[in-house]
């Protein structure tokens, strides 16, 4: 990176084909393949962009993860807003988180594809999606703590995007 930053353009090729394989990996364990590349693309432009930031000092990898994680939640946050603003201030409905997850996959029943979640995701999920309630609002409602209520909602939506993407329909 050293190298890249004092103006060694070729070193840039040397970091993607290093790290591209790792960073992808990561990726596409959070979104389907094809956003995947797109944010690998998105990560590796940010790097250029930002070479000068860099400091020498610090480990390469847990700095380009970091840009990894952070286009990601730029995703995330932009397909969020995208959904709040196609429910005219309304609350996010399950079924177009359910479409945003499926993507190009076929449609799915809803309510099979929330009976793959235990009582608790299924509630937590509900109450977020379908009433809009805060963290903290769920957290009260199902008695545990709100970074708890997140975990809980993190892990039935990859339960979900799983059940939507399993090849020849639910199980």
């Amino acid at each position: 990176m050293t190298f890249y930053q004092s103006g060694d353009f070729a070193a840039f090729e040397i970091l993607y084909r290093r790290h591209s394989g790792r960073v992808f990996e990561y990726l596409k364990k959070k979104v389907e393949v094809r956003t995947a590349q797109e944010l690998l693309q998105e990560t590796f432009e940010k790097l250029h962009r930002s070479r000068s930031k860099y400091n020498s000092q610090y480990p390469f990898l847990p700095w380009l993860f970091t840009i990894s994680r952070n286009a990601l939640f730029d995703f995330f946050k932009t397909a969020e807003t995208k959904l709040s603003s196609s429910s005219n201030s309304s609350p996010i409905l399950l079924e177009n988180l359910v479409a945003v997850v499926a993507e190009s996959h076929s449609p799915h029943d809803l309510s099979q594809i929330l009976d793959v979640l235990p009582q608790q995701q299924k509630r937590a999920i509900e109450l977020r999606y379908l009433h809009d309630w805060s963290f903290e609002k769920i957290a009260g409602d199902i008695k545990t703590s709100e970074t708890n209520a997140r975990q809980i909602i993190s892990r039935g939506l990859k339960k979900i995007r799983i059940a939507v993407g399993r090849k020849g329909g639910m199980k």
